[in-house]
């Protein structure tokens, strides 16, 4: 899933099925939520933003999922999983399943791609004072950025304009 997107979690990623005859129900419950996430029911569909405007009373009371059947999946409940929008490469969650006399535990890990959502932001410009024929560094000490989606390495300063009396040159 990409950050801070929502997918669908349907019969063809969670899936089981009762040997007994006649059937038992299944029921899932959720033993332990994603840490960076929330599972929800997708009345709503597969839009984020409409999730993320909600009320978060809303999201957490009404449409967060702490158990559902398996004949609720198939015949198309919308369990979705909601990313944060953290900086998280991995998150997981724990689900039982029962049949009301047996049960078991699974982790359910949902891999996260990181966008490069977050803009930069300069975290030091104290500016530089040169003399007449000195030369001077323009070093971290004087002027750093950051982005947190982006290694310092990666980061790029664009120059806009030349100093008038002066040169820049690169170390």
């Amino acid at each position: 899933i990409m950050e801070g997107d929502i997918c669908v979690i349907g019969p063809g990623v969670l899936n089981a099925v009762d040997l007994d005859i006649p059937q038992d129900t299944l029921i899932f419950s959720v033993i332990r939520p994603p840490a960076h996430g929330m599972l929800l029911n997708g009345i709503f569909g597969n839009d984020v933003a409409k999730y993320r405007q909600m009320n978060a009373e809303v999201l957490q009371h009404d449409l967060r999922v702490h158990s559902f059947s398996m004949d609720e999946l198939k015949q198309g409940m919308k369990l979705m999983y909601m990313h944060d929008d953290t900086e998280t490469l991995k998150d997981n969650f724990t689900i039982q399943l029962t049949d009301g006399k047996h049960t078991v535990q699974k982790t359910v890990h949902v891999s996260i791609i990181l966008v490069n959502d977050e803009k930069p932001v300069i975290l030091k410009n104290v500016g530089l004072q040169v003399e007449v024929g000195e030369n001077k560094v323009i070093s971290s000490v004087a002027l750093e950025a950051e982005d947190k989606d982006t290694p310092r390495f990666k980061l790029y300063y664009v120059i806009n304009t030349v100093p008038t009396f002066g040169q820049l040159q690169f170390k």
